[in-house]
């Protein structure tokens, strides 16, 4: 399974739709969070749960003293 987090709605859709998958959907604007996981095996026909917010999240650096 690719990972879809930061893709738009529309992004991701389309890629689960050339793979041959569907889409649950809550929320609306880029996803958030993914089932089945990234890196996950991909069964066709299966479904996709997305969890999408309004902004994309800032990833953290972290270690910065």
């Amino acid at each position: 399974m690719s990972d879809l987090r930061g893709l738009s709605a529309r992004e991701a859709l389309r890629l689960l739709s050339r793979i041959g998958m569907t889409a649950t959907m809550a929320g609306d604007g880029f996803v958030l969070e993914q089932s089945p996981l990234p890196g996950s095996a991909l069964v066709r026909g299966d479904s996709c749960a997305l969890t999408l917010a309004r902004r994309v999240p800032v990833a953290t650096t972290g270690g910065s003293q």
